[in-house]
């Protein structure tokens, strides 16, 4: 996977050879907003936006709607989007419907990524309801859909590694992007050592902690790190501007999302140098929590 600028966006080319902005903007979480924050990311430079079917964290249709907006300036084939299915649809006909049905929402012909955002469909995520068929059955839909074109890269989310190795030994066409959590607290090293050791590109969620709030803490240990304060500071840039920088040195893709437009631009545009020594102390925090 080769990593190089292009339009002052930096690319990482995928396995199939398709190009990732390797700073995407993320979308989970921002409601009604959603419309406005993908408006001033793509103002701020973004070219890679991050999205998904699961109605209680995303909203597609506001996604689609500020693509439609900006589709005087910004041409379509210049956006790297990405959505992902919901375990609830699993099944054959099923994932092509609900594929469809993204296409609608988000106002375009075709996915640059489709992902399967969860390999189970777990009770916190599907309640009662049980999907038609399996991720299996829903790899098949998805590879019928890339070889008609309709999907450029496929990959999956929130995959283990034992998962993600099934899959590779059942898939005619394989992943080569997998999403999944990440921050310097938790690194999530031993999925990203196997996407290295497969050339499957690992893109992180979360990297600025806030999946520590999610589960309790009083406090950001990622952004309040007194080490990452003083990396930052060291460097002339933010906290979250280190940790980004941080994420590209382990050869990371990220999708930051704020609802905050000089956030948005910040996250975008803020560029951190690290030194190799910043790199390795702030390893040094995996599994901390400090």
């Amino acid at each position: 996977m080769e990593r190089r600028n292009l339009m002052d966006v930096e690319i990482v080319t995928l396995s199939d050879g398709w190009k990732m902005p390797t700073v995407g903007f993320g979308t989970a979480g921002l409601g009604v907003h959603t419309q406005q924050a993908v408006e001033w990311a793509l103002e701020a430079g973004y070219r890679h936006i991050d999205s998904a079917q699961a109605r209680a964290w995303y909203r597609e249709d506001l996604v689609g709607k500020a693509l439609l907006e900006q589709q005087g300036r910004i041409a379509r084939e210049s956006v790297f989007l990405t959505s992902k299915l919901h375990p609830l649809h699993f099944g054959y006909n099923e994932t092509i419907a609900q594929f469809q049905r993204s296409l609608k929402e988000l106002n375009t012909t075709y996915l640059d990524l489709f992902l399967l955002h969860y390999p189970n469909c777990t009770p916190n995520l599907c309640g009662d309801a049980t999907p038609k068929g399996t991720w299996k059955d829903t790899w098949r839909a998805l590879e019928y859909l890339h070889g008609q074109g309709r999907i450029r890269s496929l990959g999956v989310s929130n995959f283990s590694p034992q998962q993600t190795m099934e899959l590779l030994n059942f898939a005619e066409v394989c992943p080569v992007v997998l999403q999944a959590y990440s921050d310097p607290m938790s690194n999530n090293v031993e999925l990203q050592d196997l996407c290295a050791r497969e050339g499957i590109q690992f893109v992180a969620y979360s990297s600025f902690g806030i999946q520590w709030i999610l589960r309790g803490a009083k406090t950001n240990p990622v952004l309040e790190s007194p080490l990452i304060r003083r990396i930052a500071q060291k460097n002339n840039c933010s906290a979250g501007g280190a940790v980004i920088a941080w994420a590209h040195a382990q050869g990371q893709v990220v999708i930051p999302r704020s609802s905050k437009r000089e956030r948005i631009r910040a996250n975008f545009q803020e560029k951190c140098r690290l030194t190799g020594q910043d790199v390795v102390e702030i390893n040094a925090l995996n599994k901390r929590g400090a």
